[in-house]
């Protein structure tokens, strides 16, 4: 187990990384700044890591997945996961919410106070990951009450996301849910059955993702795919999964490299809740001293991002108290019949 957990953070690293990397370009095409080839460009980057990033970061996030034995052990399970992910997500949505207002017109996604007190059910930008994984998480952990083997839960998740994708749910939890449970089940589907493909099937698939974005681009889009119902769009989605967890254990080997980003692996909530608010403020600031070339922002905006979350994580304990809260509520201790 202990190799498997190895590369799950080097794969969250890695991930996460992109994560990083994809809020920096789209705060860019979302500025509206820039136009013609530039600006599709920039969609066509924005378009090829958001397929990829977010349904990995979800597959990853449900490796450890397993089913419910009862319903005490369910009640365990949501009461945990609304410590875990329901304080960092408050906390968060209000930090959002400051940087917001002290963004004015600049920042990318705008919206008042009354929002906070509507974080249940909407939430506020890149907070949607947390939103939907702990309802992704009830849900499934509810289903595995009934469904224990992985293919069959499997199986009616990916049907009910066919059916979302095609018929669309106007509230928005049962949407996400429904779209992005399959992605999360495949993490548990993949630990428990392995692929064993060889790097030529490798190479067809990463041919087919890249075949798409050749393609993808020459049809003038506008937009990049959607989260709430990517339709067939999503199989793309599927593959960059796939990709993902025949690449990612072949990099788990012993480097100095691997070792830096199992580390930010574990870290990778931390990194993934501090970067928006520095890469929006690193944006804004670079336009209003009149910087707009792209690479300086992507450059800038990625370091100020991606090492100024590590400092902060580094040298501001304190938030662990947020990022981490169960780490700090003291385990009941087991009474024995001895005592």
């Amino acid at each position: 187990m202990g190799q498997r957990v190895t590369w799950i953070d080097l794969a969250k690293g890695l991930t996460i990384l992109l994560v990083v990397l994809g809020h920096v370009i789209i705060g860019l095409f979302d500025s509206h700044v820039y136009s013609g080839t530039l600006q599709s460009q920039l969609l066509v980057w924005v378009q090829a890591i958001y397929l990829f990033h977010m349904p990995v970061f979800f597959a990853l996030s449900g490796y450890f997945f397993t089913a419910c034995q009862s319903p005490a052990d369910f009640l365990t399970r949501i009461k945990k996961r609304s410590i875990s992910i329901g304080i960092p997500y408050v906390a968060f949505s209000l930090i959002l919410l400051i940087m917001f207002q002290i963004g004015g017109n600049a920042v990318r996604l705008s919206t008042d106070w009354k929002a906070l007190f509507n974080i249940w059910q909407q939430p506020i930008g890149p907070l949607w990951f947390l939103y939907v994984l702990f309802g992704v998480i009830v849900a499934n952990s509810a289903l595995s009450l009934v469904v224990k083997d992985i293919r069959i839960h499997l199986g009616i998740a990916l049907t009910l996301a066919v059916i979302a994708n095609f018929w669309i749910i106007p509230i928005y939890a049962m949407q996400r849910i429904l779209v992005w449970s399959p992605f999360f089940l495949l993490g548990a589907y993949f630990r428990k059955y392995p692929i064993k493909g060889s790097w030529q099937h490798f190479g067809i698939l990463a041919g087919i993702y890249l075949t798409y974005l050749v393609i993808w681009q020459f049809t003038n889009p506008t937009t990049r795919v959607s989260y709430n119902a990517p339709g067939l769009t999503g199989l793309l989605m599927i593959i960059a999964v796939v990709l993902a967890f025949m690449l990612f254990p072949q990099l788990s080997q012993k480097t100095q490299l691997g070792d830096r980003f199992n580390a930010i692996g574990q870290q990778s909530l931390g990194i993934y809740l501090l970067h928006v608010p520095l890469v929006s403020v690193t944006r804004i600031v670079l336009f209003h001293f009149g910087y707009q070339n792209v690479l300086i922002h992507v450059i800038i905006g990625f370091i100020v991002g991606w090492f100024g979350s590590l400092l902060i994580l580094k040298y501001m304990p304190l938030i662990d108290y947020v990022l981490y809260p169960l780490n700090f509520i003291p385990k009941k201790k087991k009474v024995s019949i001895h005592d």
